[in-house]
Formats: C-alpha cells, structure tokens, sequence
C-alpha cells in the first residue's frame, strides 16, 4: 500500500486501509474515525485479496455476520449538508473550495478528487 516506503505502515491490512482512510499520520485517530463502534449504523465494507474458487464466497458470510440491509454503493454520492460539512472539516476543506465543490458540474465526484488528493499526498506535507 506504500510504494514508496516498500512496506505497511501497519501490522495488518485491515489496519492499512483504515491509515489510508486518514487525512493525517496519526494511526489512533484512523482507527478512533474510521473503525466500526457499537454505535456504527452504516458501514462500508472492502474486501482486498485475490479470488480464490475453491474459497466459499466471502460476501454471503459477511451477509450473515452484519445486521442490516446491503445497499447500492451508488447512495454513497447523496450526501446531505450534515455528512458534507463532516468530510469537510474532516479532511481540511476550506470554505472557498468547498464552494468551488458546489459550484462544479459533478459535486460529489469533486469532492471525492479533494478527498484523495489530501490522502494521496498526505506523507509529502509533513513537517
């Protein structure tokens, strides 16, 4: 996951996925933001690994382990004010370009390019 660094930063995958999730280097503060809590309501699931055939499928018995209803990924764009406003201050949006994000043809895929582009360059801004 960092080609640059040659290796994880994490122990594990699952853990790495959740630091890249992250705007800062702060490992606690990831897992503190990002991990499911018992007070979790949604959640997204991400499966990172080769298929294999002779594996069961790994998506049925994640069905059974989670309480609640699958959902189309593509409700992940309507996001209201509230949730926008989180993934702003999350992510250090500031008020001009958020309003450049509102203002473009496609918002949500604007604010996604923001988002990846905090996480993507996060390591080259440190101090």
């Amino acid at each position: 996951l960092h080609k640059h660094a040659q290796r994880m930063i994490t122990r594990d995958l699952a853990t790495e996925v959740i630091y890249c999730l992250s705007p800062t280097r702060a490992l606690n503060r990831a897992l503190n933001t990002f991990s499911v809590k018992s007070t979790t309501k949604r959640l997204v699931v991400v499966l990172v690994r080769a298929r294999d055939p002779d594996e069961p499928d790994l998506w049925a018995a994640l069905e059974t382990l989670i309480q609640g209803t699958p959902m189309d990924p593509d409700t992940l764009t309507q996001l209201d004010q509230a949730r926008r406003e989180t993934l702003y201050a999350l992510y250090g949006i500031t008020s001009p370009e958020a309003d450049y994000i509102m203002k473009s043809n496609n918002p949500h895929e604007t604010l996604r390019e923001s988002i990846l582009t905090r996480m993507s360059v996060r390591d080259l801004c440190r101090a």
